[in-house]
Protein backbone atom coordinates (compact mmCIF):
# COMPACT_ATOMS: atom_id res chain seq x y z
CA UNK A 1 0.00 0.00 0.00
CA UNK A 2 0.96 3.74 -0.63
CA UNK A 3 -0.04 6.50 1.19
CA UNK A 4 0.68 10.33 0.38
CA UNK A 5 2.12 11.31 3.92
CA UNK A 6 1.97 15.03 4.76
CA UNK A 7 0.68 17.25 7.82
CA UNK A 8 -3.38 17.15 8.74
CA UNK A 9 -5.62 15.67 10.54
CA UNK A 10 -8.92 13.31 10.02
CA UNK A 11 -11.85 13.14 12.72
CA UNK A 12 -14.24 9.89 12.43
CA UNK A 13 -17.82 11.07 13.90
CA UNK A 14 -20.74 8.42 14.35
CA UNK A 15 -22.33 6.50 17.19
CA UNK A 16 -20.76 3.92 19.30
CA UNK A 17 -20.87 0.89 17.42
CA UNK A 18 -20.46 2.09 14.19
CA UNK A 19 -17.08 0.80 13.82
CA UNK A 20 -14.78 3.91 13.69
CA UNK A 21 -12.07 1.79 15.97
CA UNK A 22 -12.25 -0.90 13.12
CA UNK A 23 -11.23 1.63 10.47
CA UNK A 24 -8.91 3.33 12.75
CA UNK A 25 -6.81 0.08 13.30
CA UNK A 26 -6.60 0.11 9.79
CA UNK A 27 -4.44 3.01 9.10
CA UNK A 28 -2.00 2.65 12.39
CA UNK A 29 0.55 0.84 10.25
CA UNK A 30 0.41 3.42 7.47
CA UNK A 31 2.07 6.77 9.50
CA UNK A 32 -1.31 7.54 11.33
CA UNK A 33 -0.87 8.77 14.71
CA UNK A 34 -4.34 7.56 16.68
CA UNK A 35 -5.74 9.87 19.07
CA UNK A 36 -8.52 7.29 20.28
CA UNK A 37 -9.96 9.35 23.42
CA UNK A 38 -11.58 5.71 24.81
CA UNK A 39 -8.25 3.84 24.91
CA UNK A 40 -6.63 7.08 26.65
CA UNK A 41 -9.50 7.17 29.56
CA UNK A 42 -9.52 3.56 29.78
CA UNK A 43 -5.74 3.38 30.84
CA UNK A 44 -6.41 6.00 33.35
CA UNK A 45 -9.57 4.58 34.70
CA UNK A 46 -8.82 5.23 39.01
CA UNK A 47 -8.50 8.68 37.96
CA UNK A 48 -11.18 11.10 40.13
CA UNK A 49 -12.58 13.55 37.18
CA UNK A 50 -12.37 16.87 39.06
CA UNK A 51 -16.27 18.37 39.77
CA UNK A 52 -18.02 14.90 39.38
CA UNK A 53 -16.95 13.21 42.50
CA UNK A 54 -16.49 9.69 40.26
CA UNK A 55 -13.47 8.01 38.42
CA UNK A 56 -13.20 7.84 34.42
CA UNK A 57 -14.23 4.29 34.42
CA UNK A 58 -17.27 4.97 36.59
CA UNK A 59 -18.32 7.99 34.24
CA UNK A 60 -17.86 5.73 31.20
CA UNK A 61 -19.71 2.65 32.64
CA UNK A 62 -22.95 4.67 33.12
CA UNK A 63 -22.66 6.31 29.28
CA UNK A 64 -22.16 9.61 29.95
CA UNK A 65 -20.21 12.37 28.26
CA UNK A 66 -17.33 13.56 30.66
CA UNK A 67 -16.30 17.15 30.97
CA UNK A 68 -15.18 19.08 27.87
CA UNK A 69 -12.62 20.76 29.93
CA UNK A 70 -10.87 17.33 31.25
CA UNK A 71 -11.62 15.49 28.06
CA UNK A 72 -9.45 18.32 25.54
CA UNK A 73 -6.47 18.54 28.17
CA UNK A 74 -6.36 15.08 27.84
CA UNK A 75 -6.31 15.77 24.07
CA UNK A 76 -3.69 18.16 23.84
CA UNK A 77 -1.36 16.27 26.01
CA UNK A 78 -1.61 12.99 23.58
CA UNK A 79 -1.14 15.13 20.82
CA UNK A 80 1.71 16.94 22.26
CA UNK A 81 3.26 13.32 23.39
CA UNK A 82 2.90 12.24 19.71
CA UNK A 83 3.82 15.28 18.19
CA UNK A 84 7.75 14.08 19.46
CA UNK A 85 7.76 10.88 18.06
CA UNK A 86 8.44 11.70 14.23
CA UNK A 87 8.63 14.28 11.93
CA UNK A 88 4.77 13.62 9.93
CA UNK A 89 2.10 14.45 11.62
CA UNK A 90 -1.28 13.13 10.30
CA UNK A 91 -3.61 12.37 13.41
CA UNK A 92 -6.78 10.50 13.39
CA UNK A 93 -9.69 11.27 16.12
CA UNK A 94 -11.35 8.64 17.32
CA UNK A 95 -14.07 9.37 20.04
CA UNK A 96 -13.34 13.49 20.18
CA UNK A 97 -14.65 15.94 19.44
CA UNK A 98 -17.85 14.30 20.90
CA UNK A 99 -19.36 18.21 21.13
CA UNK A 100 -18.82 21.45 19.62
CA UNK A 101 -17.60 22.84 21.92
CA UNK A 102 -15.25 20.08 21.60
CA UNK A 103 -14.81 20.29 17.96
CA UNK A 104 -13.66 24.53 18.28
CA UNK A 105 -11.27 23.87 20.91
CA UNK A 106 -9.75 21.14 18.25
CA UNK A 107 -9.79 23.30 15.38
CA UNK A 108 -7.71 26.07 17.58
CA UNK A 109 -5.24 23.58 18.90
CA UNK A 110 -4.65 22.65 14.92
CA UNK A 111 -4.64 25.65 13.97
CA UNK A 112 -2.08 26.47 16.54
CA UNK A 113 -0.03 23.60 15.21
CA UNK A 114 -0.55 24.39 11.91
CA UNK A 115 -2.35 21.05 11.01
CA UNK A 116 -5.95 21.41 8.92
CA UNK A 117 -8.35 18.83 9.60
CA UNK A 118 -8.81 17.22 5.76
CA UNK A 119 -11.81 14.79 6.58
CA UNK A 120 -14.64 14.18 8.64
CA UNK A 121 -15.86 10.78 8.00
CA UNK A 122 -19.28 10.53 9.60
CA UNK A 123 -20.13 6.55 9.78
CA UNK A 124 -23.83 6.72 9.46
CA UNK A 125 -25.54 3.32 10.55
CA UNK A 126 -29.22 2.36 12.50
CA UNK A 127 -29.26 2.00 16.02
CA UNK A 128 -30.61 -1.84 15.44
CA UNK A 129 -26.83 -2.74 13.94
CA UNK A 130 -25.30 -0.41 16.84
CA UNK A 131 -27.44 -2.82 19.13
CA UNK A 132 -25.96 -5.85 18.00
CA UNK A 133 -22.72 -4.93 17.65
CA UNK A 134 -21.96 -3.38 20.89
CA UNK A 135 -24.33 -5.46 23.81
CA UNK A 136 -22.51 -8.38 21.51
CA UNK A 137 -18.88 -8.11 21.62
CA UNK A 138 -16.31 -9.51 23.53
CA UNK A 139 -12.95 -10.17 22.94
CA UNK A 140 -10.14 -13.05 24.25
CA UNK A 141 -8.53 -12.22 26.87
CA UNK A 142 -4.80 -13.75 25.16
CA UNK A 143 -4.83 -12.60 21.91
CA UNK A 144 -7.22 -9.46 22.18
CA UNK A 145 -8.99 -10.88 18.91
CA UNK A 146 -12.54 -9.54 18.66
CA UNK A 147 -15.68 -11.54 18.29
CA UNK A 148 -19.66 -10.73 18.60
CA UNK A 149 -22.05 -13.45 20.31
CA UNK A 150 -24.97 -12.20 17.24
CA UNK A 151 -22.28 -11.52 14.08
CA UNK A 152 -19.02 -13.43 14.23
CA UNK A 153 -19.14 -16.13 16.81
CA UNK A 154 -16.11 -18.40 17.80
CA UNK A 155 -16.49 -21.52 15.41
CA UNK A 156 -16.31 -23.83 18.85
CA UNK A 157 -17.81 -22.48 21.61
CA UNK A 158 -15.74 -20.70 24.26
CA UNK A 159 -12.39 -21.67 22.25
CA UNK A 160 -10.82 -18.49 20.67
CA UNK A 161 -10.67 -19.19 16.55
CA UNK A 162 -6.84 -18.14 16.68
CA UNK A 163 -4.84 -18.86 20.22
CA UNK A 164 -7.26 -21.59 21.57
CA UNK A 165 -7.93 -19.80 24.86
CA UNK A 166 -10.74 -19.83 26.86
CA UNK A 167 -11.15 -16.76 28.38
CA UNK A 168 -12.94 -13.89 26.93
CA UNK A 169 -13.18 -10.18 28.20
CA UNK A 170 -16.63 -8.47 28.05
CA UNK A 171 -16.61 -4.36 28.60
CA UNK A 172 -18.13 -2.85 31.24
CA UNK A 173 -20.20 -0.23 29.03
CA UNK A 174 -21.06 -3.12 26.66
CA UNK A 175 -24.28 -3.44 27.85
CA UNK A 176 -28.10 -2.29 26.84
CA UNK A 177 -28.45 0.17 29.62
CA UNK A 178 -24.95 1.44 29.65
CA UNK A 179 -25.98 1.57 25.06
CA UNK A 180 -28.91 3.80 25.34
CA UNK A 181 -27.69 6.35 27.48
CA UNK A 182 -24.20 6.48 25.26
CA UNK A 183 -27.12 7.11 22.00
CA UNK A 184 -29.18 9.42 23.78
CA UNK A 185 -25.89 11.46 24.79
CA UNK A 186 -24.50 11.01 21.41
CA UNK A 187 -27.80 12.60 19.50
CA UNK A 188 -28.14 15.34 22.03
CA UNK A 189 -24.36 16.44 21.76
CA UNK A 190 -22.43 14.57 19.42
CA UNK A 191 -25.01 14.00 16.27
CA UNK A 192 -24.81 18.43 15.72
CA UNK A 193 -21.08 17.77 14.64
CA UNK A 194 -22.15 16.25 11.21
CA UNK A 195 -23.87 19.54 10.65
CA UNK A 196 -20.72 21.58 11.93
CA UNK A 197 -18.58 19.43 9.78
CA UNK A 198 -20.69 19.91 6.49
CA UNK A 199 -20.53 23.92 7.41
CA UNK A 200 -16.81 23.47 7.15
CA UNK A 201 -17.20 21.42 4.01
CA UNK A 202 -15.11 18.55 5.46
CA UNK A 203 -17.84 16.06 5.99
CA UNK A 204 -17.75 12.85 4.00
CA UNK A 205 -20.41 10.23 4.74
CA UNK A 206 -19.91 6.48 4.98
CA UNK A 207 -22.53 3.69 4.99
CA UNK A 208 -21.47 1.77 8.45
CA UNK A 209 -23.87 -0.96 7.68
CA UNK A 210 -21.36 -1.92 4.85
CA UNK A 211 -18.62 -4.70 5.86
CA UNK A 212 -15.54 -3.13 7.76
CA UNK A 213 -13.93 -3.98 4.20
CA UNK A 214 -16.12 -2.20 2.04
CA UNK A 215 -16.15 0.89 4.43
CA UNK A 216 -12.31 0.58 4.49
CA UNK A 217 -11.98 0.69 0.66
CA UNK A 218 -14.32 3.58 0.39
CA UNK A 219 -12.22 5.53 3.68
CA UNK A 220 -8.53 4.48 1.90
CA UNK A 221 -10.13 5.62 -2.01
CA UNK A 222 -10.77 8.94 -0.39
CA UNK A 223 -7.62 9.47 1.32
CA UNK A 224 -5.61 8.82 -1.17
CA UNK A 225 -4.43 5.11 -0.74
CA UNK A 226 -3.50 2.40 -3.07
Amino acid sequence: MVVNLCDYAIVMLGPPGSGKGTQVSYLVDLGFHVVSVGDILRSNGDTVIPGLNATVMDAMSSGMLLPDDFICDVVRSDMLNKLSSGDKHIFIFDGFPRTVVQAEYLNAVLKELSIPIKYAFNFDVSDDIVFRRITGRFSCASCGRIYNKFLCNTKIENVCDSCGASEFIFRSDDNEESLKTRLSQYYEKSKPLVSFYQEMGLLFNINASLSSDDVRREIFSKIGIS
